[in-house]
C-alpha cells in the first residue's frame, strides 16, 4: 500500500509514520511537509501510473494553507491521485466532519486522537463510507478491509 503524509510538523509525522508501518512498509511511505511537494510526489506516482491509496492530510500545514484554503485543494489531491482515499488530519478535535466531506476528504482524525485504537475505529470508518459510494471505490474498500484487519490482528499481537 503506498501511502503519502502531508504534514509539516516532523513530531506528527513522525507519529502517523508509526502508525501506518503497522500496515504498510516504511518504503512504501511518503513523507512531506506542504501542499507543492504533495503534489509533486502525486504527479511523479501518477507519470508512474501508481497512485497512492492513502493521503494523510494536515489541516493546517502553514501559513498559506490552513483550514478552508487547506480543503479547497482535496478535491485536486484526489483528481490527481486517481481517486485514493484521503484522510484530513487537524490539531482541532471539534471540526464539522461533514463540511469536510463535502470538500472530498473520505475521514477525519484528530492529532490528540492518533492512538491504535483510534486508527483502527478510524479505517473502519473509511471502510463503511466508502460502501455507499460508485463502483470506482469498491477497490479502495477491498484495500480498507484487509488494511482494518492487519492493523487490527498486529494490535492484537502486540498487546
Amino acid at each position: 500500500m503506498e501511502v503519502l503524509i502531508v504534514e509539516d510538523d516532523p513530531v506528527y509525522a513522525h507519529l502517523m509514520r508509526r502508525m501506518l508501518q503497522t500496515i504498510t512498509t516504511d518504503e512504501k511511505i511518503t513523507s512531506v511537509e506542504n501542499m507543492d511537494e504533495a503534489m509533486a510526489s502525486i504527479v511523479k506516482h501518477a507519470s508512474n501510473n501508481c497512485r497512492f491509496e492513502l493521503i494523510t492530510l494536515d489541516l493546517n500545514l502553514n501559513e498559506e494553507y490552513k483550514g478552508e484554503t487547506t480543503l479547497k485543494k482535496i478535491e485536486e489531491l484526489k483528481l490527481n491521485n486517481d481517486g485514493g482515499l484521503l484522510l484530513v488530519v487537524s490539531g482541532i478535535s471539534g471540526l464539522d466532519v461533514e463540511r469536510i466531506r463535502k470538500y472530498g476528504a473520505d475521514g477525519f482524525i484528530a492529532k490528540n486522537d492518533l492512538l491504535p485504537s483510534t486508527f483502527s475505529e478510524v479505517f473502519g470508518r473509511l471502510v463503511k463510507n466508502l460502501v455507499s459510494r460508485p463502483m470506482q471505490y469498491q477497490r479502495n474498500i477491498t484495500i480498507l478491509e484487509k488494511l482494518t484487519a492487519k492493523f487490527v490482528e498486529q494490535q492484537t499481537q502486540t498487546t
